[in-house]
């Protein structure tokens, strides 16, 4: 959305920008303009995008310096807009894993969800009066958390212990926190940084599928699934 704010300053002779002039700000300037209900959707976005900009340096001067420094030679960069405008916060000790060159993408963002404990695990549920009774989907006998999940319940222990054998890591623990430290603590390979990931993701399908689906698959399997997706990801790569 920020392109099209630049292209109104910037590129002023291009269709687009004419048409706008004429048509939408009829000889105002886009930092007076302001998003009405009788205006489209994108433009709105457009405006929204424009105030973002004022919000973050301050006034109009200052957003024109700052597009203008992102714009070598005239030519709008994406990449040096996302980093000027994004929030920047330390990186956390766990990126590296979650992260890693051989991870699927989906795995990432399930394992940033584990990370940040914001998964929609059942105690999480019960506490917002979603459900009623809390038990754990993949044991069927206690009651389900983070922690219970990953990897105190047996059938995740069993998923953790043939993972970590295949992928040539001791984990003498089943606590969460130990086993995320055990496997920070290794020099980890691109397999075994999208094996941890894919483990993760893959029990956390297999509680959504037998809830959802009532499909389900044995450890064994399941280790099976992991494997072979890391290994034709890795072979792809």
């Amino acid at each position: 959305m920020t392109k099209w704010v630049w292209k109104l300053l910037f590129k002023p002779q291009c269709l687009w920008s004419r048409w706008v002039q004429n048509y939408v700000l009829k000889g105002r300037d886009i930092w007076s303009a302001t998003a009405t209900i009788s205006q489209s959707w994108y433009w709105n976005n457009v405006v929204r995008m424009k105030d973002l900009l004022l919000d973050l340096t301050g006034n109009a001067g200052q957003a024109l310096l700052m597009l203008e420094s992102c714009s070598p030679q005239l030519k709008y960069s994406t990449a040096m807009y996302y980093n000027a405008l994004r929030t920047r916060h330390d990186t956390v000790t766990w990126a590296p894993l979650v992260h890693g060159k051989g991870c699927h993408p989906k795995h990432s963002f399930t394992g940033v969800l584990l990370m940040h404990n914001t998964l929609p695990t059942t105690d999480q549920l019960v506490s917002r009066g979603i459900v009623m009774v809390n038990r754990c989907s993949l044991c069927k006998f206690q009651v389900e958390d983070l922690h219970h999940n990953f990897f105190s319940c047996g059938y995740s222990t069993k998923v953790l212990s043939i993972i970590a054998n295949w992928l040539v890591i001791n984990v003498g623990f089943t606590e969460l926190q130990e086993v995320i430290q055990t496997f920070l603590s290794l020099r980890l390979s691109r397999k075994q940084q999208a094996g941890f990931m894919a483990m993760v993701y893959y029990i956390w399908k297999e509680r959504n599928d037998r809830i959802f689906k009532g499909i389900c698959t044995t450890p064994e399997m399941l280790c099976f699934k992991i494997r072979s997706h890391v290994n034709l990801r890795l072979f792809s790569s």
